[in-house]
């Protein structure tokens, strides 16, 4: 029953490995990421059987050879890959890159890659953001953490078992079933919450991936089977449905892996059964058993090493996008994959040294089985136990004060200049020392809080910093927004100058516009959440009687309006947004300044290579960015139509050439540390040019004369 080479197992990991190639190099289908999942099953399919079918006939299982092959199988390959990467990576980038990259791949060298990209609050189906050629090893983390515990657990609860039978033969594929059973509910009721309330972090969390190994593990028992051939198509039918269902509708803002992973879960678990008794060919199915598909399957785990370094680098290299450059990667990610197999993986994997090393473990299996099992369950429960606690915010800039002289842009016609002269410069000289260290963001000074579980300020935080008070001949200022607000913090400080005391008050993707918005993780609360907190901040600041009140936002705001509005009926809606939160602190006598959002660029650890110059990082200003700021610098006349005292401030020019070239850097500094967030360095350079602009506007004049 369990030791016919399942043919259909290997075309559906073409299956896998294709939807998952497929999305990453052409973004479609839009859920192809369900093919890891489809691993996951396979895997704890296979490997249960294999345990099952040795304990069966040996009476044992015998861990050193079991682990032996598992990294004579998997190490190997992904070892190749990683060197591979790693030289390519450091020739090809920058220090600043390669700073977190080879953390990354040092990570996925020992196979908890999964884990780091938790504690970097990495939003993996956030396609907007920056890929490393090592984020794809999260799932092969997954996967060897769970051969880590596995084979211990299904030994204890044997243990266990025949403890409770009091000496008589437990019967073994029972005692699996029901392993499997408590696995699947447990993990599978943990997934449905993580992803509910932390779903970033759920989605590279081992505990909420296991039950879809649990799957697999209940299959391989055997008790469950097509036996009739109509019913086997039938299965196998609607499994494939299942997954083309997921693959095809399911897309970023599905919540994943929670429920909606059964769908393509559960139609990898019926493809299974339908040939779990097989007895010949046929009972395979068609279409899996196919030999190009066949061939595709069983290279799938090469061509799941190579492809994503592949796709990062020709990205570098080739900055375009569409089918064609897609189609070449896919080719040529092939094409190494299949050598990869032939000369590494396949040759690696029947190695005589396996042999020797299975015998040594064998000679030290006590220790060995005592100290493996001690590190995994201590690796497994701190790692679990840090994710149940809560781990920070995501680092979007990093909350470091910039250490270096700031450069002070004196007038507009300086920054135009040097906008020019960075957007056609094909040398990276002047930016070299940006380049060689992880770029400075700006020091939220804790200021910037979720939205989703608000927890209150400290009231020495709040009076101190987010919130100042004025007194003794000072002014205050305070910011209200997202981060993207926050980060023209320093330039509003160089632009106020020592009279003034500037606070913040700001929510991670929620704008100062009184607009329902989603957010890129799509946490089912958060439009609420956003709303009550922004209306609590508003209030705030309100009371807090500030002399100047600034406002600002991103432009994923107005791309995430819960009322899914594009187009005019989008600005309309911002526009009413905008003016109902002016209106909402109008009772404070403040001016109100609303500031563009800067014009989204390239981010510099996509684009900045040593084969290239600046001119390679050249975004255009999106239509999005003219679209916000007509619709605020329409909200900000009906105000002052209103009788209230408001400005607009546009900072276009300060980020793009009068062409709407938006290049990455000017005059030796870098913009943006991604698309969007600015370094601390040049929003504090901008502080001559927000004077200026706040004075012309004649919001300052009055202010400071009282």
């Amino acid at each position: 029953m369990a030791s016919r080479f399942r043919l259909d197992i290997e075309g559906l990991r073409a299956v896998a490995v294709l939807l998952v190639v497929a999305n990453h190099a052409w973004h479609w289908p839009t859920g192809g990421y369900v093919g890891v999942d489809i691993f996951f099953v396979i895997s704890g399919y296979l490997i249960t059987r294999a345990l099952l079918h040795e304990k069966e006939k040996t009476g044992g299982i015998a861990l050193g050879r079991f682990y032996t092959r598992r990294f004579a199988r998997l190490a190997p390959a992904a070892i190749a890959t990683i060197a591979v990467s790693a030289v390519v990576s450091n020739l090809l980038f920058f220090g600043a890159t390669n700073a977190t990259w080879n953390q990354q791949a040092f990570a996925s060298l020992v196979w908890v890659q999964n884990w780091f990209l938790v504690q970097a609050g990495t939003v993996y189906l956030n396609t907007s953001g920056s890929v490393s050629p090592y984020q794809h090893f999260w799932s092969l983390s997954v996967e060897e953490q769970f051969y880590a515990f596995w084979p211990w657990l299904l030994i204890l609860a044997w243990v266990v078992a025949t403890a409770l039978v009091k000496g008589r033969d437990p019967r073994l594929r029972q005692t699996v079933l029901v392993l499997g059973i408590v696995g699947f509910a447990a993990s599978f009721a943990f997934s449905v919450w993580f992803t509910e309330s932390r779903p970033a972090s759920a989605y590279f969390a081992t505990p909420t991936r296991i039950w879809e190994f649990a799957v697999g593990v209940i299959i391989a028992t055997g008790f469950l089977s097509a036996t009739r051939h109509w019913s086997r198509v039938a299965l196998r039918t609607a499994g494939l449905a299942a997954i083309a269902v997921a693959a095809v509708f399911f897309d970023a803002a599905t919540p994943f892996p929670g429920a909606a992973a059964l769908v393509p879960v559960l139609g990898t678990g019926a493809i299974i059964v339908a040939a779990e008794r097989a007895t010949s060919d046929r009972d395979f199915g068609r279409v899996l058993t196919l030999p190009p598909v066949r061939y595709i399957g069983r290279i799938s785990y090469s061509l799941y090493l190579w492809h994503a370094p592949i796709l990062v680098f020709a990205a570098a290299l080739f900055p375009t996008e569409g089918f064609l450059h897609g189609l070449i990667c896919v080719l040529i990610s092939l094409a190494v994959a299949a050598a990869s197999y032939r000369f590494i993986e396949d040759p690696a994997r029947h190695a005589r040294v396996w042999k020797s090393i299975q015998a040594w473990l064998t000679q030290r299996r006590s220790w060995s089985r005592i100290g493996g099992f001690a590190v995994t369950a201590l690796l497994v429960a701190l790692l679990t136990a840090q994710q149940l606690r809560g781990s920070p915010l995501p680092p979007i800039p990093s909350p470091v004060q910039a250490a270096s002289p700031v450069k002070a842009w004196s007038s507009i016609d300086e920054v135009a200049a040097a906008l020019e002269k960075s957007a056609r410069s094909a040398s990276w000289t002047s930016f070299a020392s940006e380049l060689s260290a992880p770029l400075t963001g700006v020091d939220y000074r804790g200021c910037l809080r979720d939205a989703v579980g608000l927890a209150p300020l400290s009231a020495d935080r709040l009076s101190q910093t987010c919130l100042p008070r004025g007194g003794g001949g000072s002014h205050t200022a305070i910011v209200v927004g997202d981060s993207i607000a926050l980060s023209w913090v320093p330039a509003i400080e160089r632009a106020l100058g020592p009279g003034w005391r500037v606070g913040a008050l700001g929510l991670q993707g929620c704008p100062s516009a009184s607009a329902p918005v989603r957010e890129v993780r799509d946490r089912g609360t958060f439009v609420e959440d956003c709303a009550r907190a922004r209306s609590a901040d508003l209030a705030a600041i309100a009371a807090a009687q500030p002399d100047l009140i600034v406002m600002s936002s991103g432009i994923g705001s107005l791309r995430l309006l819960d009322s899914g509005s594009t187009g005019a009926a989008a600005a309309l809606e911002w526009r009413q947004a905008t003016l109902s939160s002016i209106e909402s602190v109008r009772s404070a006598g403040a001016p109100v300044v609303v500031i563009g959002s800067p014009p989204e660029g390239k981010r510099p650890a996509d684009c900045a290579v040593t084969v290239a110059g600046p001119d390679r990082c050249v975004a255009t200003m999106s239509p999005d960015t003219l679209t916000k700021r007509d619709a605020e610098q329409s909200a900000v006349a009906d105000a002052v139509a209103a009788g209230m005292t408001a400005a607009y401030v546009d900072p276009d020019a300060w980020f793009c050439t009068p062409d709407g070239s938006c290049p990455v850097g000017a005059g030796g500094q870098l913009i943006r540390v991604d698309t969007s967030h600015l370094t601390a360095a040049y929003s504090a350079s901008l502080g001559v040019l927000m004077r200026s602009a706040l004075s012309d506007a004649g919001v300052l004049s009055a202010t400071e004369a009282k």
